[in-house]
């Protein structure tokens, strides 16, 4: 109460906190009572094993396409992202195959955007049909302080909770998929 600046700055950190708590539980979520069952886990393997990344991702947007789906979003981890966007060009005049590091190109492949987050582990892309997914928004973030726990009051301390009440539904797992970027995908 004493300070209106680190009030906010702690709500601020706070609300951040549990939005990248989400969007890892969007991705990775392993579901469960209370738990939501993540994309990963409810996605289809992709299984494709050769080619490169941007190949592989190629292949399995035309799976979903063939099977009349509308892919319409990937999701990769920057480090992975990186790796397709400073590819060079094989043919020995080294250019880049995707913009250039001073003028770079939007993030996207196949004509699909490619949304870029710490959330998705390195190694593996998604591709979602997002029409058939939904964020079950219950409740935005609050932040509250209270001195009434435990013997916070005796003790001059602060408990500050921080939460959101959200869930996924994915209408269709099989408008998904979890295409593994280098190697044998394991099952």
């Amino acid at each position: 109460q004493d300070n209106d600046q680190l009030e906010g700055q702690i709500n601020t950190l706070m609300s951040v906190g549990v939005r990248q708590k989400l969007e890892a539980e969007l991705i990775n979520g392993d579901g469960g009572p209370g738990e939501i069952l993540g994309f990963k886990k409810q996605a289809t393997a992709a299984g494709i094993t050769t080619g490169k990344p941007a190949d592989r991702i190629g292949a399995a947007l035309t799976d979903l396409k063939a099977e009349g789906w509308n892919p319409n979003v990937i999701v990769m981890n920057p480090r992975d992202w990186f790796a397709i966007e400073s590819e060079r060009a094989e043919d020995g005049d080294g250019q880049y195959v995707i913009g250039t590091p001073r003028d770079p190109a939007p993030p996207s492949l196949w004509g699909t955007p490619v949304v870029v987050t710490n959330g998705m582990p390195q190694g593996e892309a998604l591709i979602l049909d997002t029409s058939v997914a939904a964020l079950l928004d219950r409740q935005e973030v609050t932040v509250e302080a209270s001195r009434h726990d435990g013997d916070n009051f005796r003790r001059n301390m602060v408990t500050i909770l921080a939460e959101l009440r959200a869930g996924l539904a994915v209408f269709a797992p099989t408008a998904t998929r979890l295409v593994t970027l280098a190697g044998t995908p394991t099952p």
